[in-house]
């Protein structure tokens, strides 16, 4: 569900921008130096890379909670939300450092159409917004601290 699933689609697009974009920043030259050279790349790849290693955590850790045959409705919801945006973080960073290359259509092009698809990711299973308001703090409130339920009634 959208515990697991969604967050693999960061997940994979976490690797895809660490392996592509960072290989890519190898070879692209500018003034005869790789781009990765430069300070803003270097922050981009490491804010990518960042997001990149806590969307991994957090999936590693929903499927070892639906391993155990729990199913933590709020916990599911956390991840919907938090790996989508990471993800769509990552994307945009390696889209930043592509340039040009990542807007030009066609079926090479990894990182325009995981672009064209991250409304998708944001918005099946409940929209970002409506999953953090209603379901991250309105069901993770009453479910975390039972006695607020009898204040809200």
């Amino acid at each position: 569900g959208r515990g697991v699933s969604l967050p693999a689609g960061s997940i994979g697009a976490a690797r895809g921008v660490a392996a592509g974009v960072g290989a890519y920043a190898r070879v692209r030259k500018q003034f005869r130096v790789p781009i990765a050279e430069f300070g803003g790349i270097q922050e981009a790849l490491a804010e990518a890379g960042s997001d990149g290693l806590i969307t991994i955590a957090g999936g590693d850790l929903m499927n070892a909670i639906v391993d155990n045959h729990e199913a933590p409705m709020v916990i599911s919801s956390v991840m919907k939300q938090n790996c989508t945006e990471r993800g769509r973080r990552i994307i945009e960073k390696g889209m930043d450092i592509a340039a040009g290359s990542a807007i030009c259509r066609g079926d090479n092009n990894y990182l325009g159409n995981a672009y064209m698809s991250l409304p998708i990711a944001i918005t099946v299973e409940g929209a970002n917004i409506m999953t953090r308001s209603f379901q991250i703090i309105g069901q993770g409130l009453t479910r975390c601290h039972p006695h607020m339920v009898d204040l809200l009634g």
